[in-house]
């Protein structure tokens, strides 16, 4: 079923579903969480969380410079991303973790709940098992995020190499069992989204800019959210900061336009793949202390 303006309004309407963090705050205290309306955190949503961006810049850097980066090499680029950049966000779902043999199912014991059980073993595994986990969890139908799942299935559309996206992977978990400040969330339940909804702000989005994280579940239902400036001001800080990261040699602002083209190539397809047909929303604030403005801009085609 899907939502419409007034749903999204009565929902903001209740401070309780908004957050606002301040944009310089973002990278270092705010993760990037995917646009997934499973979640029942505030979020500020871009497709596949921090997890997409990281890969953006990856394939935005190759595409930029000409250069090919070296896959094995990657798990020293996200160490330094991390250290440079803050808390990631990557996640998973319960329908994906379940398709993983049974055998290495059989070690996830404790959870209220099979989100709560998968992640809990997940985050902490039994030594002996990283390896096959890694093995396992590189293989797309063991991949939660549709995002990143459809950016190794379909390389050329989203203009990511496999290898890197399968070199991030493998990083990302090894750096999570060793206890790196990188966050792993399993989502449970099917996508029930009834909308997408693009949050802005009024005006040019700079450090002291208040950005309102928004929960996507409305009423029993949920909704895909986007915030397109929060993610592009990141974007503008990812650009000038990944040199120092990265070996290749391009500069900023041809890295950024790099992104930003790359972005809204990945968004069309992710978009059309998982959200076909939905209600498009934009939701503009003014301020913390007025209610937003929500208007509907078509449906995703």
């Amino acid at each position: 079923m899907t939502l419409n303006a007034s749903d999204i309004r009565r929902h903001l309407e209740d401070d309780s579903h908004i957050t606002w963090v301040l944009a310089k705050r973002l990278l270092a205290d705010t993760m990037e969480s995917c646009v997934d309306g499973r979640g029942e955190l505030g979020i500020i949503g871009t497709p596949g969380g921090n997890a997409g961006e990281f890969l953006l810049a990856l394939a935005a850097a190759e595409s930029a410079s000409g250069q090919t980066i070296d896959a094995a090499r990657v798990p020293g680029y996200f160490e330094a991303y991390l250290s440079a950049f803050g808390r990631f966000y990557m996640h998973s779902d319960t329908h994906a973790l379940a398709h993983l043999p049974n055998d290495l199912l059989t070690h996830a014991q404790s959870g209220e709940t099979e989100a709560e059980r998968l992640g809990n073993f997940l985050r902490n595994p039994p030594a002996e098992l990283s390896g096959r986990l890694l093995d396992e969890l590189i293989q797309p139908q063991h991949i939660g995020c549709g995002h990143i799942k459809l950016m190794l299935t379909r390389p050329d559309d989203y203009g990511v190499r496999p290898e890197l996206v399968r070199a991030f992977l493998d990083a990302f978990f090894r750096s999570l069992w060793a206890g790196a400040e990188v966050d792993f969330v399993v989502l449970e339940g099917d996508h029930q989204e009834g909308a997408v909804v693009n949050v802005v702000v009024e005006g040019e989005v700079i450090g002291e800019t208040p950005i309102p994280t928004i929960t996507p579940r409305v009423n029993g239902k949920q909704m895909f959210v986007n915030h397109p400036q929060a993610v592009n001001f990141l974007r503008k800080e990812l650009a000038n900061g990944i040199g120092g990261i990265l070996p290749v040699q391009v500069q900023p602002q041809t890295l950024l336009t790099t992104i930003e083209e790359l972005a809204q190539k990945q968004l069309g397809h992710t978009l059309t793949a998982l959200a076909h047909g939905l209600p498009l929303f934009e939701v503009r604030f003014s301020n913390a202390d007025t209610p937003p403005q929500v208007s509907q801009l078509g449906e995703v085609a």
